[in-house]
This record gives structure tokens, C-alpha cells and sequence, in this order.
């Protein structure tokens, strides 16, 4: 089932728009419908990338400490 959502459009993307539909053969609706979905899972699709690239980061500092940790007990048995 969908929600009404009411928007507003500068008028030169709303005539842009209602050319583009009719391009395509969709209803306005459908043509918006479809940018929002395409541009929400885009962003989430950033969002999980830089949560990844996050993880990879605090890994590699986590990694570093223990390189360091390792010298350092290393050190003290000499």
C-alpha cells in the first residue's frame, strides 16, 4: 500500500518532471516514487560502506596495538 506524501517542486524541476513521465510513459507519481526509492538505498548503501570502512579502520588500529604490545612484551623478556 502507498502514502500520500505532499511536495513542492521549484516550478523549471516540476516541468522537467511531468516531461519526463510523459517520456517515459509513467505517471508522475511512479517517476518520483521510483527516484525516492533509488536515492534511499543509495544512501543507506553509503551509510553500510562507511560503517564498514570503520570497522576496517578501528581493526587496523586494533591490529597496531597489538603488533605494539607484542614488541613491547617481547622487550621486557630480554
Amino acid at each position: 500500500m502507498s502514502e500520500r506524501i505532499t511536495v513542492s517542486l521549484d516550478p523549471n524541476i516540476a516541468q522537467e518532471l511531468r516531461t519526463l513521465a510523459r517520456r517515459e510513459k509513467v505517471s508522475i507519481s511512479r517517476l518520483v516514487s521510483q527516484a525516492v526509492k533509488e536515492y534511499v538505498v543509495e544512501k543507506k548503501r553509503k551509510e553500510a560502506g562507511k560503517k564498514l570502512l570503520k570497522i576496517r579502520i578501528d581493526k587496523n588500529k586494533l591490529d597496531q596495538a597489538e603488533r605494539e604490545l607484542s614488541r613491547m612484551r617481547e622487550e621486557e623478556w630480554r
